[in-house]
């Protein structure tokens, strides 16, 4: 996998050779790609950071037809966390969400009370 300015692709491990790509709406993408399910989870990045879930049998440009679902509140920085059939995910601001890894219907949303400290995911 390898994010970038407005695309997201993945690679062939031994040739190097493009497998398939998604267009993507952000750019200077931090958090990490996650795999699961047969799909991989990214963050579009800043400007317009959405979470999407995107099938990864595909070949060449599956922008239109590999997409299984967007969430409109993804993260800027923290990366995503996959915990069997959960994705979750903290905000920027400290708002911890949990995701259906399957269909991105919201399980759990919890806005911050107190002052919030930043970590970094560990994995």
């Amino acid at each position: 996998m390898s994010m970038g300015a407005y695309r997201v692709s993945a690679y062939e491990p031994l040739t190097g050779k493009e497998i398939w790509w998604v267009d993507i709406p952000g750019f200077s993408n931090v958090p990490r790609p996650v795999f699961g399910h047969g799909m991989v989870y990214i963050s579009t990045g800043f400007m317009k950071a959405e979470l999407w879930a995107i099938r990864a049998d595909g070949y060449g440009d599956v922008t239109k037809t590999h997409v299984a679902w967007k969430y409109k509140q993804g993260p800027n920085k923290p990366s995503p966390l996959l915990i069997d059939n959960e994705l979750h995910t903290i905000s920027d601001n400290g708002i911890a969400t949990c995701l259906d890894a399957q269909t991105g219907k919201e399980n759990l949303v919890r806005t911050r009370r107190r002052r919030v400290l930043r970590v970094a995911s560990i994995c």
